[in-house]
């Protein structure tokens, strides 16, 4: 009720609705204010189920073995090991993913009715340095279809990524299931490490 009450505020201001003339035009201007402070204030990381994934037609005696996830305030830690009983000549997962499901879908075209230069954005800490690139994947419908992934090399430390939504605008947008952040085996250089994403958001 709070929030609510501030994003009114925000629309019409502390002395409240006032229509006069030309009533339909303002109910359009308010509506399209509504909505876009809705976006503002829309969280989609509180939105989503977080979960840790990988290919697990391989052996292990514990998932959290090779993939685990933590939830800070601000981020997520994912630690990893693709190789956790240090066997040789071992099967190791395809991928390891920490996944933003969204049940009732992730609706992204919103975002560029406002502004047409929206971008998903993250920060991924690579603390181990055995990191050297990750993927995000962008999923839709029931069906979880693929709709774009995107590649991007990762060094030591802070890495603030970016990904334009224009480029991936079509009606898939609006039914958004999952955002993926997939590592492979080829994407470290040692088998055990952690990374952690904050600051994921569109704007």
């Amino acid at each position: 009720m709070k929030k609510i009450s501030i994003i009114f505020k925000a629309a019409f201001g502390e002395k409240g609705l006032s229509l006069g003339s030309g009533v339909n035009r303002k109910l359009h201007t308010y509506k399209f204010e509504i909505d876009k402070i809705m976006l503002d204030y829309q969280n989609i990381v509180e939105m989503a189920r977080i979960g840790a994934y990988f290919d697990d037609s391989i052996e292990f005696k514990r998932k959290e073995d090779i993939a685990s996830k933590s939830i800070e305030e601000d981020a997520i830690v994912v630690n990893y090991n693709i190789n956790p009983y240090e066997k040789t000549n071992t099967r190791r997962p395809c991928f390891i993913s920490l996944v933003f499901k969204y049940v009732d879908k992730l609706d992204m075209n919103r975002y560029l009715d406002f502004n047409e230069n929206s971008e998903f954005s993250f920060i991924l800490t690579n603390f181990t340095n055995s990191l050297k690139r990750i993927f995000v994947e962008f999923k839709y419908s029931d069906n979880i279809r693929m709709l774009e992934t995107y590649e991007f090399p990762i060094e030591y430390g802070d890495n603030k990524r970016s990904i334009s939504l224009k480029k991936m605008k079509s009606k898939a947008l609006s039914n958004i299931s999952e955002i993926c952040f997939v590592i492979h085996p080829d994407d470290v250089m040692e088998d055990e490490g952690m990374f952690k994403i904050k600051n994921i958001e569109i704007k």
